[in-house]
């Protein structure tokens, strides 16, 4: 048992954490596609079932367990799902610490206030804290999982532990629809484990190396694969699809291009100083797994945190790796490394150096976090704003479009991603609200930009409008329709592409039974402007240009460009828009803050 003293330490990392969240990401690294859940939960939480955007049912959520969680909390709370969501994330965040901690503290390992104090440094944990995303409760549901079968190997099974298992597991599968093909690898894994000790140590009398193990294994793979077909019956049943739609939008299998793009991610974002040291020693802790027999929960411990991180990193390679900023996809690993790594360094005989060695790891791990401020590819740098300029930054924006802080979420505001499709968002419901109360018909709206803009558009006005997403992430008209399910798919979803579309633009309506679009909105830049023009619509609003995070030390820069386009019959309709509107070569330009 811990005692209460113990506790000080996670507890003073989780407000560490929070700190190096709230300084250097304003506490808010969100994307706009958490809106794609936040709608799901939202629609739960008002309607009681689970809809897209245009009322379907249809699961356009990659996270069951998320979209469940917020609308309970939606329910309870009443406060707006945006905000919800931001305070959701970090607290899975700081429980994935603490559960971290206690897994340390349950191997009875030294130094646990290592774990602890490197998640709080290290950025992707802490970056995932704050971006409104699943990421964080997945990791959290990860440490737990593992630690409830490393307790169903090692001790007599009761049904509290079997009520573990089935909880954990249940968790995992429903948090992510890959979860089952994980969990299904890695139970193989630990089997192969077993069959290898089983040939050679055939006279071992320890009952890791009998047949319990295999009663054991049976029953955890029971369970994952009774939980993963009585889910798949009920989705078949409410969806009429036995996984979410962006699966079917986003999986074609294994191929040579996904392998190439995998290992591209895995160098690009797993290959940084502190994770490559971590890994190192998790790699020397291989030995005890396979030669060391003196600890059996630690030994079973290791061998169940390593076949985990193992199969995770499988799962991240071949299906092509993520296009998020932050390495989302070896957030869940980072716990099971960081107490393998301790574990290594536990087995070093002169303490002393032990602490020197912690220490110089966490001392890496921030550097990589201000490494991580200041790169400038987009794909990996941060896209929030620090929070003593994040005023400077977004009042400019306000003020031009005559909002106040008070309009948007705390969240919202602090992102520069979603800062950036704030003015489309304002500029989209004045052209909604003048078009559809000059027409009975709902409105169609074409857009790859599935997040924000339809979370809002369709909050205030229902089903006047219905969405069409080119990447078929939140509906399924082209996944559905013969012209264009057969083309290219990863993990932006399907890759429709506007030239695809409009050479094709009259075939593909009539084939796949859908009317053309009165408005198409979309990031894009100039080039765009003129083929829209050239198939029948006209630009009502623009903007263009570089958001700055408002320091003059942390210069990384993320671009935004946002288009409105009206069908050229409906432009009369819509009328003038202000003085932000898009005429001829004017367009509203990104302000420039003054670096401070």
């Amino acid at each position: 048992m811990t005692n209460r003293k113990s506790w000080f330490v996670p507890i003073l990392c989780i407000g560490l954490a929070f700190l190096h969240g709230l300084f250097l990401y304003s506490a808010a690294t969100g994307r706009d596609d958490a809106y794609i859940t936040y709608w799901a939960a939202q629609s739960l939480s008002n309607f009681g079932k689970i809809i897209n955007y245009n009322g379907e049912a249809l699961e356009q959520s990659s996270s069951l367990l998320h979209v469940i969680l917020l609308a309970i909390l939606h329910q309870l709370s009443g406060i707006s799902m945006q905000t919800i969501g931001g305070f959701f994330s970090a607290t899975m965040g700081a429980l994935t610490i603490l559960a971290t901690w206690r897994l340390a503290v349950f191997l009875n390992l030294r130094s646990t206030w290592f774990v602890a104090l490197f998640l709080a440094l290290f950025p992707y944990l802490v970056y995932s804290s704050f971006n409104g995303l699943e990421t964080t409760l997945v990791v959290f549901i990860v440490v737990l999982l593992v630690y409830s079968v490393i307790r169903f190997l090692t001790e007599k099974v009761s049904f509290s532990l079997l009520i573990s298992a089935i909880l954990s597991i249940g968790a995992y599968i429903l948090v992510r629809p890959e979860a089952i093909f994980v969990m299904l690898a890695f139970l193989m894994g630990i089997a192969l484990y077993f069959i290898i000790h089983n040939f050679f140590f055939k006279k071992s009398n320890h009952f890791l190396y009998g047949t319990k193990d295999f009663q054991k294994w049976t029953i955890l793979v029971s369970i994952s694969l009774a939980i993963f077909i009585l889910l798949s019956l009920w989705r078949y049943q409410i969806f009429g699809q036995i996984f979410p739609q962006p699966v079917y939008a986003k999986s074609s299998g294994l191929s040579t291009d996904k392998l190439i793009t995998g290992f591209h991610y895995f160098f690009d974002h797993y290959w940084i100083p502190s994770l490559i040291i971590l890994t190192g020693l998790t790699l020397l802790v291989i030995y005890d797994v396979l030669l060391n027999h003196k600890n059996i929960i630690k030994n079973t411990a290791l061998m169940v945190m390593i076949i985990f991180i193992g199969a995770t990193m499988a799962f991240s390679v071949t299906s092509g790796g993520d296009w998020m900023e932050s390495g989302r996809f070896f957030v869940p690993i980072l716990p099971l490394l960081v107490v393998s790594g301790l574990y290594a360094l536990n087995q070093i005989s002169h303490q002393q150096i032990s602490k020197i060695v912690l220490i110089f790891i966490v001392l890496v791990a921030a550097l990589d976090t201000v490494k991580f401020m200041l790169e400038e590819p987009w794909i990996k740098t941060s896209i929030s704003t620090p929070l003593p300029f994040s005023k400077t930054v977004y009042n400019p924006v306000l003020h031009d479009f005559k909002r106040s802080e008070q309009d948007f979420s705390w969240f919202e505001l602090r992102s520069r991603t979603i800062l950036s499709h704030i003015p489309a968002v304002i500029m989209l419901d004045k052209v909604v609200k003048r078009l559809v109360t000059t027409q009975q018909t709902p409105l169609t709206l074409l857009s790859v930009e599935m997040g924000m803009l339809p979370f809002y558009i369709a909050s205030k006005y229902g089903d006047q409008v219905k969405f069409m997403d080119m990447r078929a992430l939140t509906t399924n008209h082209f996944t559905k329709c013969s012209l264009t399910n057969h083309l290219p798919k990863g993990r932006f979803g399907l890759g429709l592409s506007y030239e695809y579309l409009f050479a094709e633009f009259d075939q593909i309506l009539h084939e796949c039974l859908i009317k053309k679009p009165e408005i198409i909105s979309d990031q894009s830049g100039k080039r765009r402007l003129k083929m829209l023009e050239q198939n029948g619509y006209k630009i009502v609003y623009f903007h263009l240009g570089w958001i700055y995070t408002g320091s003059c030390w942390i210069r990384n820069r993320s671009w935004t460009g946002f288009h409105i386009a009206v069908r050229e019959d409906l432009v009369n309709r819509v009328g003038d828009l202000g003085p932000q509107a898009y005429k001829s070569d004017f367009y509203y330009k990104w302000p420039k803050v003054k670096c401070q």
